[in-house]
This record gives C-alpha cells, sequence and structure tokens, in this order.
C-alpha cells in the first residue's frame, strides 16, 4: 500500500482522480479552448460523460473542504490500519494510463485546467496552515503517484480516522483508498457523479 503523503486539498468541495495525458487529448479532441473544466462540464454533459467513459478522470465529489489524505493500492484488495473506518462504494470506475502518472487533484485545480503545471513535477503546492498547535503545514491542489501504462479498473472507499481529536479532523481525520486493477479492456462504468460519501462525515 502507498501513502502519497501528500493531503489534498478540496478546494471546490471535490478532488479527482486523474490520468492527465487523456484529459488534455480529450481537452483537444473536444476544441475546448475554456480552462474552467469543470463550469465546462456543467454546460456540457456529453463531453463530461465522454471524459468518464474514456478513462480521462474520476471526480469525487460533494465532500468537505477538508484536507484528505491518499492510500493507494494495485492489483491488492488490503485496506488500512485499524485506526481507519472504511466506508466503501459499491460501484466501480475505469482510468486509462499513458504517461506513468496518476493523478489525485483539488476540484479547484481541475477548474483552473493547465496542463504544463503537471509537466515536468511531481506535486503542486496549494497554500501552508497552521494546526491548532501552531505547526506550519502544507496543503497540495494536486499530487502524482508513477503507475504502468494501461487500462485500470478503480474503486474508491472512504476513511475516517478514529483516533483523530475532533479539532483535528479538518487536516488528517479523513483520507481515501484507491484501489487501483489492471484490466485488459473498458469495464462496464459507474457515474461517479452520484457518488455519495455523505456518511464519511457523520
Amino acid at each position: 500500500m502507498i501513502h502519497l503523503d501528500k493531503p489534498i486539498s478540496s478546494n471546490g468541495y471535490g478532488i479527482a482522480v486523474v490520468s492527465a495525458e487523456i484529459f488534455q487529448e480529450l481537452c483537444k479532441e473536444h476544441r475546448i479552448r475554456s480552462k474552467k473544466m469543470l463550469t465546462y462540464f456543467d454546460k456540457n454533459h456529453n463531453v463530461f460523460y465522454d471524459f468518464i467513459k474514456k478513462g480521462a478522470f474520476v471526480p469525487i465529489p460533494r465532500i468537505r473542504a477538508y484536507y484528505y489524505q491518499i492510500f493507494i493500492t494495485i492489483n491488492d484488495n488490503r485496506t488500512t490500519d485499524e485506526e481507519w473506518d472504511s466506508i466503501p462504494t459499491e460501484e466501480t470506475f475505469f482510468l486509462e494510463v499513458k504517461d506513468e502518472a496518476l493523478w489525485i487533484c483539488s476540484f479547484e485545480q481541475i477548474e483552473n485546467w493547465k496542463y504544463k503545471d503537471l509537466e515536468n513535477c511531481t506535486n503542486i503546492e496549494t497554500y501552508y496552515y497552521l494546526s491548532y498547535e501552531g505547526e506550519r503545514y502544507t496543503a497540495y491542489s494536486a499530487a502524482k503517484y508513477t503507475i504502468p501504462n494501461g487500462k485500470y479498473k478503480i474503486k474508491i472507499i472512504g476513511l475516517r480516522n478514529k483516533k483523530v481529536e475532533k479539532e483535528e479532523k479538518f487536516r488528517k481525520g479523513y483520507a481515501f483508498l484507491i484501489q487501483i486493477e489492471k484490466v485488459d479492456s473498458i469495464i462496464n462504468i459507474s457515474d461517479s457523479s452520484q457518488l455519495d460519501f455523505s456518511k464519511l462525515f457523520e
């Protein structure tokens, strides 16, 4: 299991698993000039579903504006340590990787899409923040994980830390486990825009 150790800010109230090269290819295919991609998707639902169908990204919408730890497994169904409660989903999603890179991005990063920002880097810092003890931390709008090229089935599990104090929940109380399994062909795809992780915050 890989822990990215880069807390992703959910500015825009969502994060996404992104294949940046496929995403950019589809921007060109659809002749999209706007950089405000979420706004564009809201107005062009057919294009949004084409991005989903072709494995460009998997959005995780309607989550609180916290900082989320990210765990990744490949061809491995292990879950995390006992300190985490898990909120699994039944849905299965699809992602295709061409540039050996899987990105976890905030919705803010998607809304202000700049492919060049993701080239030749491994993460994008968004800002610094202080804990209640006054410690300084970095939040990220994007973080990269190197992965072999190919087609992948994806499952997403929400995680809630049992041991974190209430005052620190926004910073280290929540996470997502991205389970990735390599496949030979495109699978039946769920609509990730309907993902509901409201139970994660109860």
